[in-house]
């Protein structure tokens, strides 16, 4: 595991963007920086690296929102509803004080 950190960290100073997609990983570098030993070495812990990559958790559990949360989000910008489904999901129900909260902070 220590090797594969290691070139994760090698990766990222050398700018390259690393994405795990189910059992792929795909590598977005700069022209140059990706030679045959560092991707031989990528290869070799390709299955770790995937592990390190791959998130870990239950999905997030779809936003339930009051009747006066619906009435204002109906007339809330995208923005603003995503901002708000983000807090949900990480407070849970706040009582509808999400909705206003948020919704004053953006009159700002």
């Amino acid at each position: 595991m220590n090797e594969a950190r290691s070139i994760l960290t090698e990766l990222d100073h050398a700018g390259v963007r690393v994405e795990q997609n189910g059992d792929r990983l795909r590598l977005d570098a700069p022209v140059g920086v990706l030679n045959d030993d560092l991707l031989d070495r990528v290869k070799q812990h390709k299955s770790t690296l995937i592990a390190m990559l791959t998130p870990h958790g239950p999905p997030p559990a779809e936003v339930q929102y009051t009747m006066k949360e619906k009435a204002m989000m109906t007339q809330a910008s995208p923005e603003l509803r995503r901002t708000v489904d983000m807090i949900k999901n990480m407070f849970g129900d706040l009582g509808g004080a999400t909705v206003i909260s948020v919704e004053r902070q953006s009159e700002k």
